[in-house]
């Protein structure tokens, strides 16, 4: 018996024009300021940003920090997790266009990143 589709030679799945859809889970956290302003703006920032749709934030989790760089203020967290269309370098440049916004520092006291080695 023949599939009633047999005449058509193609994959659904890789139709060209139609972007494949991504699962994108972002970790947020801020431990300077108002950190749960923070986490709302970028929240609402990935809200925003159009070919992203969030399915699910979690709740607000306190932790203290953990590293060589322990004297600094507890971190509140969230995980966002969304949908997109977006090729994955986009939405990289997209949480770092967020960042920046915000005016995240990615330096760390003593001129040592968080995964030196010695």
């Amino acid at each position: 018996m023949t599939h009633p589709n047999a005449h058509l030679d193609f994959d659904l799945d890789t139709l060209v024009g139609i972007p494949a859809t991504r699962r994108v889970v972002y970790s947020i956290g801020s431990n300077l300021g108002d950190r749960l302003a923070y986490l709302q703006g970028a929240v609402d920032a990935l809200r925003m940003t159009p070919q992203l749709s969030l399915d699910a934030v979690s709740s607000v989790y306190e932790t203290a920090p953990v590293g060589e760089v322990t004297d600094q203020p507890d971190f509140l967290n969230i995980v966002v997790i969304a949908t997109s269309t977006l090729a994955s370098m986009v939405l990289l440049e997209r949480a770092q266009a967020i960042e920046n916004a915000f005016r995240r520092t990615r330096e760390v006291p003593g001129g040592r990143g968080r995964w030196t080695s010695t």
